[in-house]
């Protein structure tokens, strides 16, 4: 089972909760008008890359990108989630006329005791 993490329009989240060993998928979308020259996914507190564009940066082989193509969505995987995955999470978007980030939160029961 996926579960489906959504932005609301202030493009935050009020911290849902997710057990460990659950596979959830993190969605954002673009503006259909945009031109996407790079789309990055990151853990907002650290300084790498998970994702850049369709390819995994990061060695974990439970994080993946999906994205169709000529569609708005660029969306992280996660699977079989664990304790430390709890925490913000950052899409930056590279466009031809600015650049955007959005921010997640993730609340993995268990990760706040």
């Amino acid at each position: 089972m996926i579960s489906r993490v959504n932005f609301n329009n202030e493009n935050t989240l009020s911290e849902p909760k997710y057990n460990m060993n659950h596979n959830i998928s993190i969605y954002t979308s673009v503006w259909p008008k945009t031109r996407i020259l790079q789309v990055i996914w990151r853990k907002a507190n650290d300084t790498f890359f998970l994702t850049v564009g369709k390819e995994i940066i990061t060695s974990d082989p439970r994080f993946a990108v999906n994205h169709i193509t000529d569609s708005t969505d660029w969306n992280l995987m996660i699977s079989n989630l664990t304790v430390t995955d709890g925490g913000a999470y950052e899409c930056q978007i590279s466009s031809k006329n600015k650049d955007l980030r959005k921010e997640v939160f993730l609340n993995v029961k268990g990760t706040y005791m």
